[in-house]
């Protein structure tokens, strides 16, 4: 099925026995704009499992494009390893129609950017083998685990198929049906891990039961049991949805070894002019990034997402200053407009920081350090996620319940906004410092104390702290021009 901007309504649909040269002349079809194609993976079809005319939609509001869904029902059926067998087949068809494209049309194989999900992900890297390599963009939905997992790249999906392949991993646990559907070895130039590639917030946890419950239809049922294996194309209709409506959030993956870091806040650098972070997904203006080593697996990246829909989140990083040991306990400064949630206490090494916009809304988080011992004139990072924006900030609230010191010397708060776009960001216009009041003394465990810009007296030392010791992946990024 074809589809461009002026053809929505009238898509060209064409069994793929009848793809000839006459029939691609007349097609409903720009050689002159970028093509994305689509394919969906195991027991899907154009209607069961509608995210491809979702995207399809999503794609043509956000930019000017060809988009072709590939519909290989018949041949996505059970069993299972039929199915996989197939999408070699699949995979070696659409190479077929992007060659026939270009001898038809003038397309050049570097133009086209593959979606496929499941199944469809290595449908989409077998297109790719067949036409070495030469695809502009392969975007892999939770590539299929059952037997692809542990097999060479010549028989799965692998960075190697197109000039950029990125992956999103949302089922990455063991194998055990329904769960664990998805692949969790890193197999791209890039691949994400939101949420740390499994238990995906919103899919509920435990065993997932396909049976049917009352007024469910059958594609709702199937949905809920594969919630995680969704997910990936969930991710990306709602981030394309969102950057064609022009939001202003960014789902910001920043490179780390693993979650466990990442959630320690250990990860938080996207270097000096944003490079080493990458938006999953599209983005608004189809930046994308090659690392200039090809290995597979060279670039893990990591971020949050909401429960549901618009899942993205407005990420921030919060840098907390510690100051020399404190002489003086800091007496509390009466703080009228914080009301606790509930008397659960702080988990250990973790901050509590409350946000009072000037509006009069109040948000809170919890901060995790990444430390058991906070070491004077240390520097501590982590990424804050935010469901709204959080502009305007008039003051800070912060409680701890840091083991040692008990007496936390803080120096300052550092919110920083990671919203803006990773190929350009003016860091300095998007930080705001908060500090304690004035004579160095130090915040007793449980007690809420109010920072304010006013009591910071912002020094060239504030302007270049350093990272203490983070353990970090060694990455090499290039940035290549816009594809899409």
């Amino acid at each position: 099925m074809f589809y461009t901007r002026s053809s929505l309504a009238n898509d060209s649909r064409i069994p793929g026995h009848r793809i000839n040269s006459d029939v691609l002349r007349k097609v409903a079809f720009d050689a002159s704009k970028k093509t994305v194609v689509l394919v969906h993976g195991w027991i899907e079809n154009f209607k069961i499992g509608k995210w491809q005319p979702s995207l399809k939609d999503a794609l043509l509001r956000l930019g000017n494009f060809n988009v072709i869904i590939v519909d290989w029902t018949g041949g996505n059926t059970p069993p299972y390893i039929q199915a996989a067998v197939n999408s070699r087949v699949v995979g070696a068809e659409i190479g077929l129609l992007i060659r026939k494209l270009g001898r038809v049309r003038g397309t050049v194989p570097s133009s086209f950017h593959l979606y496929g999900h499941s199944l469809g992900a290595h449908a989409v890297g077998f297109a790719g083998k067949w036409l070495n390599g030469t695809l502009g963009r392969i975007t892999a939905l939770d590539p299929a685990e059952p037997m692809f997992q542990y097999c060479p790249p010549s028989a799965r999906l692998t960075n190697s198929d197109a000039k950029l392949v990125e992956v999103i991993h949302t089922d990455a646990d063991p194998f055990d049906p329904p769960t664990g559907l998805g692949m969790s070895i890193p197999v791209g130039d890039i691949d994400y891990y939101p949420n740390g590639g499994s238990n995906m917030p919103g899919c509920e946890s435990g065993p997932r039961q396909p049976g049917l419950s009352s007024n469910e239809s059958l594609e709702n049922a199937r949905d809920r049991a594969i919630c995680n294996h969704m997910r990936a194309v969930d991710y990306v209709v709602d981030f394309t949805e969102s950057s064609a409506m022009n939001s202003t959030c960014r789902p910001i993956a920043f490179p780390c070894e693993s979650y466990s870091l990442f959630e320690s806040g250990q990860c938080t650098d996207c270097g000096p002019d944003g490079s080493l972070c990458s938006i999953m997904g599209l983005g608004d203006e189809g930046d994308f990034y090659i690392p200039s080593n090809k290995t597979e697996g060279a670039l893990k990246l990591f971020l949050k997402t909401s429960s549901q829909a618009p899942f993205c989140l407005h990420p921030y990083e919060v840098e907390v200053s510690i100051g020399s040991s404190p002489t003086a306990i800091l007496p509390q400064i009466p703080f009228v407009f914080v009301k606790p949630k509930s008397e659960v206490p702080l988990p250990p090494n973790r901050l509590k920081i409350i946000v009072k916009l000037r509006n009069g809304e109040l948000r809170d988080f919890e901060l995790m350090l990444a430390a058991d011992d906070l070491s004077a004139g240390a520097v501590y990072r982590n990424i804050l996620y935010s469901e709204k924006a959080v502009q305007d900030i008039q003051s800070i609230g912060l409680t701890h319940e840091i083991e040692r010191p008990s007496m936390l010397p803080l120096k300052y708060l550092k919110m920083k906004t990671m919203t803006g776009s990773t190929s350009s960001r003016n860091f300095t216009a998007e930080e705001q410092f908060f500090c304690p009041p004035p004579g160095g003394a130090g915040i007793p465990k449980k007690l809420l104390v109010v920072l304010k810009e006013e009591f910071c007296r912002r020094t060239d030392e504030q302007k270049s702290v350093h990272h203490i010791t983070i353990i970090r992946p060694h990455i090499t990024v290039l940035h290549v021009p816009r594809f899409l």
